[in-house]
């Protein structure tokens, strides 16, 4: 979550945005900020800011509270990330006493982390765990649909759901039913998001590892218009280049 002085910080920046409904508000601001650093595919400033704006920018009265603004949701964004490369990024609401105004914090933040998902949706659905392990549910897709259905309510569309119906009673209205399910997948929350970090943090270790192999090993080969390293102030191709034909005897 945000440090209590960045929370003053985001407070005062909305504050300046004319309605409410123009911006995420701060428990979905840091669902979303959650979901960004965990991707394993860089998301551009340029990209994610305007969804803090709901797709549009505002409008500022001057360049420097433009950057002062811009700042704020920068140095949000590099506590998110910083928290997450020390190992100390999580998913960190209590349902025990759970209360109206807990409920709307904790759908309004896995509203913001679905918005995050959202930008590399094609990315968490692709089934990567599934294929590697040759099982038919893919856990990652499924967490996505836990989150789904809880911000969405596509109690429909998600097929894991045909397990938690068939746990109640014919006779259980679909209302009742569909409550059901939200307060379940309340419950499997904290899960869902973890499944959904690791995931993340895999394929980040797995991408960078990659980036790592495919970097050209450095070179001690000597450039042939640089001074030979023999000392004889000759250029090297004019002096042991005649004799060494790889480069590499200095």
């Amino acid at each position: 979550m945000l440090t209590r002085s960045l929370r003053k910080k985001v407070t005062s920046l909305f504050a300046q945005i004319d309605s409410p409904e123009d911006h995420l508000s701060i428990n979905e601001l840091e669902g979303f900020l959650h979901a960004i650093v965990i991707t394993s595919e860089i998301i551009q400033p340029s990209e994610w800011l305007p969804k803090v704006f709901n797709g549009q920018m505002p409008e500022y009265d001057s360049v420097e509270q433009a950057q002062s603004s811009m700042g704020v949701l920068m140095e949000s964004y590099k506590h998110y990330n910083d928290l997450r490369l020390a190992g100390k990024l999580s998913y960190n609401y209590d349902i025990k006493k759970l209360s109206v105004e807990k409920f709307d914090e904790i759908t309004g933040w896995a509203w913001g982390f679905l918005t995050g998902l959202r930008l590399r949706m094609p990315f968490w659905m692709s089934r990567v765990v599934a294929k590697e392990l040759s099982v038919d549910d893919d856990p990652v897709a499924n967490s996505v649909g836990v989150i789904r259905v809880l911000v969405d309510h596509e109690f429909d569309t998600a097929p894991f759901i045909n397990k938690f119906r068939h746990e109640y009673a014919d006779d259980v209205s679909e209302e009742a039913l569909k409550q059901h399910l939200v307060v379940r997948m309340l419950t499997v929350l904290p899960e869902a998001v973890g499944v959904i970090q690791e995931f993340g943090e895999c394929m980040i270790e797995r991408h960078w590892g990659e980036v790592v192999h495919t970097q050209p090993a450095p070179s001690n080969k000597t450039g042939r218009n640089k001074p030979c390293p023999c000392g004889s102030g000759k250029k090297y191709k004019k002096c042991c280049a005649l004799t060494d034909q790889d480069g590499y005897l200095h």
